[in-house]
């Protein structure tokens, strides 16, 4: 196992048993949280030993083991490290969270279990935000020498800091920006891709928020790289920063490209800022004959508030029978007449219209949550599940009495979604 110089010590490992005993509370009042068990075993000078440690609080996944894996964090063997990470992903992301896994119990596999855990997106976190000493470990890690515990660190530092909320997260978000961008320009592709999605969740912009600009220049970069998949993130970030420096490099990367990944990932971004100058596109590529691009093009124009975009989108649509196309049309119709919300519900229990179903609602969320009166005491616990995290992610507290009656539901996945759901509307 490779050797660092960077020292554990005692004094974080304490600092974690005063934060288990001060007010953190174990996942299950049944199974007390072991920090205290493991102390000592946690500062040992053997790794093997430290590493056993960080397994046994991986496993237990309680909030008072979180300070004491962060220290971990900075450890001088790399598996131990990696081990740290899984910890507090398992803590705050997923609980099943294994940095290694076995195939037929006799190869073990590497696991990026951060990366994996963003990636699956924000409904996989408990919603409760991270100390700030769990984050300045990731942080740090995130400049390690390896770079795969450095790209871990930054997955798990981007999903772990994008749940802090308030005055915390605009100082989050301003001391972070121009480290965020130095990563950004990293030669190596992984570093770049990491940190453009990490920059696109951390800065995507909550209602209200104003945009934090220190990383939109190096977004803008981004969309020049030589990979592909950096493109599409970096587009992806933008669109949810609503960055309007961007609509330029945005539209000539689109009218480069004309259609695939990278083009509606820079007409998705377009569709998102929803500019009045990106009107006249959304409105040529209603006649598209890519269903994507005709998806973007209307739920663009949904966006943009015209109405008189309704008669255009009804006109040219009326044959349509692509799933994505007639999902954006029903939010059309709700955005810009405020029709029902049935049709998008409807598209949550489909696995092919799913994840459109649920952005678009979460979008209808954060301006009419009275409309998911029904949906909370749907007799689906799937739809009362999905509800709740919309309105969870929308951070709204406008959603509180929807959600705390589903403490009660008598279907665990529906309990858990809606203990997400208010530690993110607290």
């Amino acid at each position: 196992m490779p050797v660092k110089t960077v020292k554990t010590t005692c004094i974080a490992v304490l600092c974690g048993l005063l934060f288990c005993a001060t007010g953190a509370v174990s996942a299950s009042a049944a199974t007390p949280c072991p920090v205290a068990d493991v102390a000592q075993d946690l500062v040992s000078p053997n790794p093997q030993i430290r590493l056993k440690a960080g397994r046994v609080l991986r496993q237990a996944a309680c909030f008072g083991a979180a300070l004491p894996l962060a220290t971990l964090i900075a450890d001088p063997v790399d598996e131990v490290q990696l081990e740290g990470i899984a910890g507090e992903v398992a803590i705050f992301l997923n609980k099943n969270a294994v940095p290694k896994r076995r195939v037929g119990f006799l190869i073990e596999v590497r696991h990026e279990v951060a990366s994996d855990a963003f990636w699956a997106g924000p409904m996989t976190s408990t919603g409760r935000p991270a100390p700030p000493q769990v984050l300045a470990a990731l942080r740090t890690a995130a400049h390690d020498d390896n770079p795969r515990v450095a790209v871990e660190a930054l997955y798990a530092f981007g999903a772990l800091a994008s749940e802090v909320k308030g005055t915390a997260r605009q100082e989050l978000q301003a001391a972070n920006g121009p480290y965020l961008a130095d990563l950004a320009g990293s030669s190596q592709m992984e570093m770049r891709l990491a940190a453009v999605a990490v920059i696109g969740r951390l800065y995507a912009r909550w209602p209200g928020e104003n945009l934090e600009e220190s990383v939109g220049p190096a977004m803008v970069t981004a969309l020049g790289d030589v990979n592909d998949a950096v493109k599409v993130v970096a587009a992806r970030g933008i669109g949810g920063m609503r960055y309007e420096r961007a609509l330029q490099p945005l539209t000539d990367l689109f009218t480069a490209r004309g259609k695939g990944d990278v083009a509606e990932a820079a007409a998705d971004a377009l569709a998102r800022i929803a500019h009045p100058s990106s009107m006249p596109l959304f409105t040529s590529l209603i006649t598209s004959p890519e269903a994507p691009l005709r998806a973007i093009a209307i739920a663009g124009l949904a966006r943009g508030g015209d109405r008189r975009a309704l008669a255009d989108i009804v006109d040219n649509l009326a044959f349509e029978r692509s799933d994505e196309v007639l999902l954006s049309v029903n939010f059309a119709w709700i955005m810009l007449e405020n029709t029902t919300i049935d049709p998008l519900g409807e598209g949550l229990l489909k696995a092919s219209g799913h994840d459109l179903a649920l952005a678009y609602l979460i979008e209808v969320a954060t301006l009419r949550p009275a409309k998911f009166l029904a949906y909370a005491i749907d007799p689906d616990p799937r739809l009362r599940a999905d509800v709740a995290d919309i309105l969870g992610v929308t951070r709204d507290p406008r959603g509180l009495p929807l959600v705390q009656p589903m403490l009660k539901d008598k279907n665990p996945l529906v309990v858990q979604a809606a203990e997400r759901a208010i530690a993110r509307m607290q």
